[in-house]
């Protein structure tokens, strides 16, 4: 830069003129370029920012929707997380219960064996009685009686067949 200062007063007044309005003219000329440039630039800036503002509000809008349906899940999973409590408590109880019928199963089982076992019992002392009075009784000495007078009289008459 102290060049430039150097050189610009080894030059005349009217060469210093000449240069500067050159250099004035030069950049007139660019000027409007460059404020076709800036504005251009300006008008794309713009542009994005609209596009970059239109693309927050649509992902503002996603997440609020994502909130959304993640509060409805979290909901979901509570009302299937009570559900799931109930149904476990219900599985106990039942199974709580399963085991007393089964136990009461068992102990009824229990009780017909041992009824069917006495009932047997009983029926062999009753037979066995039965027997023993029907032995004993008038009755089956009569029969006796009875029969062996038929078995000797038949005897007798096979006998008499032969002898005669």
């Amino acid at each position: 830069m102290l060049e430039v200062v150097d050189q610009m007063a080894d030059l005349d007044s009217r060469q210093l003129i000449w240069g500067s309005l050159r250099t004035i003219l030069k950049s007139d000329h660019q000027m409007p370029a460059h404020i076709k440039r800036v504005r251009r630039q300006e008008a794309e800036a713009q542009k994005a920012q609209e596009d970059l503002r239109a693309e927050v509000r649509y992902l503002q809008e996603r997440v609020d929707e994502v909130e959304h349906l993640a509060k409805e899940k979290v909901v979901d999973i509570r009302s299937l997380q009570n559900a799931l409590h109930k149904e476990e408590f219900t599985s106990a109880g039942l199974k709580v219960a399963l085991a007393l019928e089964e136990e009461r199963r068992k102990e009824s089982k229990k009780r017909v064996t041992k009824l069917e076992t006495q009932m047997a019992k009983l029926i062999l002392e009753v037979m066995t009685q039965t027997m023993e009075e029907f032995k004993t009784s008038s009755e089956i000495r009569n029969l006796n009686v009875e029969f062996g007078q038929k078995a000797f009289i038949k005897d007798f008459e096979l006998c008499e067949g032969r002898v005669a």
